[in-house]
Order: structure tokens, then sequence, then C-alpha cells
């Protein structure tokens, strides 16, 4: 569950913050399972009106990558 704040620089890009809470169940004897927040920044390229890329990355340090089509 989470939240996410849109900053419109211009009509194409968009850099976007979230806030997150998820639960995670972890597997095996000494495994806990425990409330963990996410926080990420990003950026969204609107390169055609039928077509936008999105890169993020947040505090787990993985860089996310993807392509969407708007309906």
């Amino acid at each position: 569950m989470g939240a996410r704040w849109n900053l419109h620089l211009t009509e194409q890009w968009t850099a976007f913050i979230t806030g997150k809470i998820g639960f995670r169940i972890g597997f095996g004897a000494a495994a806990d399972n425990e409330l963990v927040p996410s926080f990420t920044i990003g950026a969204i390229w609107e390169f055609s009106r039928a077509m936008f890329l999105r890169l993020e990355t947040g505090n787990y340090g993985v860089l996310m990558a993807g392509v969407g089509f708007p309906i």
C-alpha cells in the first residue's frame, strides 16, 4: 500500500516520489514476518501519445525500468 506524488515538469516529463509499506513474509526456521517501508524516486518520459518510459530507484538500490501504453 502506498502513495505517489507527481511533479509535472513539462508536457513530456514527470518526476515522482513514492512512499509504500508492505508486509514481508519470511520462510524457514529463522525467518521473521514484518512490515517494511519503501521509498522511491523516478521519472516518466512520455515520448509519444501511445507510449511512455518509466525509470525508478529506491531505498533498496534497485533500478527499475518499464514501458507503458496509456489507455
